[in-house]
């Protein structure tokens, strides 16, 4: 490809790639210490919770609308059917299955489920207009010029996406919350591939609020909260991973192909 290689803006990257996150991160601590310490019953600590993701989802979706929309017009779609019956179900349906699985009895009724839901729905929403709608392209974007920028920003979204799970050490052992960290790692992998070629931001989110809502479930045994490695998460973690590296490298040749071509033309 011909011409001259923008520098990486550093201070930018840092804003995007720490910045934003940390920010998202302190926002949620500050309101769950806030909640604490009024003694707010769990119920309508989840639900307040939710109510402020989704406000915070609007207002970063706000900010950030053109850098979305920009996006998703960059991004290379391929055919529904195809894109459905190989990538979309496979992995997140098999992550609600395992959860099901592990379900050994409902806590509670109707209304902790309906706010199990709900927290999972914005969670979804919040995290990917953040990490992917917004870090991701925001990143792509300073790398534009590389070869390899699609990989080295999915590899940063996706790298900070799990080092914020890290805040969850106040609720959640140190071996819980490190597997929790590498199943983020991977599904943020797979959410950048299913991203890039999906072109439609909606799309992750429905797959995110799908993970989530299947991890809040009012159970008596989740797997977030196991105290050891748990095998079936760490192989849906490489399946996942291997998934969105594969996504992500063919999106990188096509865009590269494309590259090519404009430069002949030119």
């Amino acid at each position: 490809m011909s011409g001259i290689k923008p520098k990486l803006n550093i201070k930018s990257m840092l804003l995007y790639a720490v910045g934003l996150p940390i920010v998202f991160v302190l926002l949620l601590k500050a309101l769950g210490i806030l909640l604490k310490a009024v003694d707010c019953p769990e119920l309508i600590y989840d639900m307040i919770g939710a109510v402020f993701k989704l406000l915070l989802a609007l207002g970063f979706f706000l900010l950030f609308r053109k850098t979305i929309q920009n996006g998703e017009k960059d991004h290379i779609s391929v055919p529904w059917f195809l894109f459905c019956f190989l990538y979309l179900g496979i992995p997140f349906f098999g992550n609600a299955v395992m959860a099901i699985l592990g379900v050994k009895e409902l806590k509670s009724g109707s209304i902790e489920i309906a706010v199990a839901v709900l927290s999972g729905i914005a969670a979804g929403i919040v995290e990917e207009i953040i990490f992917r709608g917004v870090v991701y392209n925001r990143l792509n974007g300073l790398f534009k010029g590389k070869r390899t920028a699609c990989v080295l920003a999915a590899i940063l979204s996706s790298g900070v996406f799990a080092l914020c799970h890290f805040a969850n050490l106040t609720s959640y052992s140190f071996i819980a919350v490190l597997t929790q960290a590498i199943y983020a790692f991977a599904a943020g992998m797979c959410f950048c591939g299913i991203y890039l070629f999906s072109g439609k931001l909606i799309v992750t989110i429905l797959l995110h609020s799908i993970v989530d809502i299947c991890a809040n479930l009012p159970v008596t045994q989740k797997l977030t909260q196991v105290n050891s490695f748990d095998p079936l998460s760490l192989i849906l973690s490489s399946i996942l991973l291997v998934e969105g590296v594969v996504l992500i490298l063919i999106h990188q040749r096509k865009i590269n192909k494309r590259g090519e071509q404009s430069d002949e033309i030119k």
